[in-house]
C-alpha cells in the first residue's frame, strides 16, 4: 500500500511539471540506541525481528524499482549525534522522540539541499 501511495504521488507531481524525490526522515529510536533499546524491550521475542534501518532500506528498494529518486537522512544523522557536544543532549527531537526541533530540521534541511543542489542519483 505504501508503495502504490509513493509511486501514485510521484506520478501526479511530475505530470504537473515538478520532479518528485522522496526524502526518509527517521525517527528518535532510529538514532539513539537507548530509545531503541526501549523499544526491543518492549517488543519481548519479537525484538530480533526488529531493525532501526528497515524503513529506510523498503523505501530504496521500492524507490529505486520504481525509478523514484530518494534521500534518506538515518547515517547523516546518526553522524551529527555522534559529533554533537555533549550539552546539546537530543537535539533532532524533541525528547528525542517527536517532531524535530530547530536543530533537527536545520539538519534535515542541509543534508536534502546538498542532495537537490549536487543533482545527483547518489542516495545519502
Amino acid at each position: 500500500m505504501t508503495r502504490r501511495l509513493i509511486s501514485e504521488f510521484a506520478r501526479i507531481v511530475e505530470a504537473d511539471g515538478s520532479r518528485f524525490i522522496l526524502a526518509v526522515l527517521p525517527t528518535g529510536p532510529q538514532i539513539y540506541e537507548d530509545l531503541w533499546s526501549e523499544i526491543l524491550v518492549a517488543a519481548g521475542d519479537d525484538a530480533s525481528h526488529f531493525d532501526p534501518t528497515y524503513p529506510e532500506t523498503q523505501l530504496r528498494t521500492f524507490c529505486k524499482a520504481d525509478g523514484i529518486r530518494c534521500v534518506t537522512l538515518l547515517d547523516q544523522k546518526r553522524t551529527a549525534v555522534e559529533n554533537a557536544p555533549v550539552a546539546e543532549g537530543r537535539f533532532f527531537y524533541d525528547d528525542g522522540r517527536r517532531h524535530f526541533i530547530d536543530a533537527g530540521n536545520a539538519c534535515a534541511a542541509r543534508i536534502v539541499h546538498e542532495f537537490l543542489v549536487d543533482g545527483s542519483e547518489q542516495e545519502f
